[in-house]
């Protein structure tokens, strides 16, 4: 089981739509009840430069297996009542567990979670504390934390540790599933150790290292891109995901706007749009370069539902590849575009 993906999924940062330094509110974070998303894993890569005004290329990140959440109230859950603090809950069918969080007092906290199936208990005694708010570059945070693991048959685990986060960048990202501008960057450097049990009697200890790097943008459920180094007893494991994929709550409990394509590629002077939209929408239509640079944007569409087919007449640009993408309150879809002028 992938504990890291649970440990991030809460991470939800907003931004703003300029290129100013972005602040955050809790207001601006805390999931909606109702809401789904995807999230696909990856190999690692190296996350990049810390710093202002940043360009993260992650556009060649493999696609590994995809997993989905599911973000509901925590009553009546599985395990809820060991979670009285819990003001969100999190599935994830694939894996048959159910995560928990809390988003009160100006922080955001992961508090553990349940392994249905595997019959596997996870929770944190003293939760870690995952953002404290306002946001904004440079800000830091630290806190202790320790945790219990029932792992069933008598075997168990309780770990105690530390964790320090920082802020350490600002910018724009690109990943397979699209570009995001004015993305934050969290980095945590964590220090434990954890001891094994059978029964009361102790078996052996293993001390632990972390450090992670956390790609956050307002109105998504789940980091744009995370990375992740963990190490214990000096092996390395090393994990990255990236954001695949947003719903929000509706009747049908369908994605918004599917099966989008865009022809021709390649484009000279015009770019046509082709797409099913499940509602009703207003929609934005942005082009951004390959490094995230916004060089087109027809913004206020409306969309009927059923088939849609839209045009847009391209501006001057130079040959490449671009990412064309189209915009709802709580979905991006991206394809990358060849223009040759």
């Amino acid at each position: 089981m992938k504990t890291n993906q649970l440990l991030t999924a809460f991470g939800i940062l907003a931004a703003g739509l300029t290129s100013a330094q972005p602040v955050i509110q809790m207001s601006q974070v805390t999931p909606q009840i109702g809401a789904s998303y995807s999230s696909t894993n990856s190999d690692y890569m190296d996350p990049g430069n810390s710093g202002a005004n940043q360009v993260w290329d992650f556009s060649e990140m493999e696609s590994m297996d995809i997993y989905n959440v599911e973000i509901v109230s925590p009553q009546g859950q599985p395990g809820n009542e060991e979670f009285p603090g819990a003001t969100h809950a999190m599935i994830s069918p694939e894996e048959s567990t159910v995560g928990f969080a809390s988003f009160a007092n100006n922080t955001s906290q992961f508090l553990g979670f349940v392994a249905v199936e595997e019959e596997m208990f996870y929770k944190f005694t003293d939760p870690r504390i995952e953002m404290q708010f306002p946001l904004s570059f440079n800000t830091t945070f630290s806190d202790e934390f320790s945790n219990t693991m029932d792992l069933g048959d008598g075997f168990s685990t309780v770990e105690t540790g530390t964790v320090t986060a920082i802020v350490d960048g600002y910018g724009t990202v690109t990943t397979p599933a699209g570009t995001f501008t004015d993305v934050l960057r969290i980095k945590y450097e964590s220090e434990s150790v954890q001891v094994f049990f059978i029964g009361e009697m102790e078996l052996f200890s293993s001390d632990i290292s972390e450090t992670s790097y956390v790609f956050v943008k307002s109105g998504i459920p789940a980091p744009v891109a995370a990375f992740s180094e963990y190490i214990s007893e000096g092996e390395p494991i090393l994990s990255a995901e990236f954001f695949s994929g947003l719903t929000l709550s509706t009747d049908g409990g369908q994605n918004l706007v599917s099966a989008m394509e865009i022809f021709p590629s390649p484009a000279s002077t015009y770019v046509e749009a082709r797409m099913n939209v499940y509602e009703n929408a207003s929609v934005d239509y942005n082009m951004f370069t390959i490094d995230g640079r916004l060089v087109a944007q027809w913004s206020g569409k409306q969309l009927i539902a059923g088939a849609n087919n839209e045009r847009f007449d391209l501006p001057k640009l130079a040959n490449g590849i671009y990412i064309f993408q189209i915009a709802t309150p709580g979905q991006v879809l991206s394809q990358k575009l060849m223009v040759v002028q």
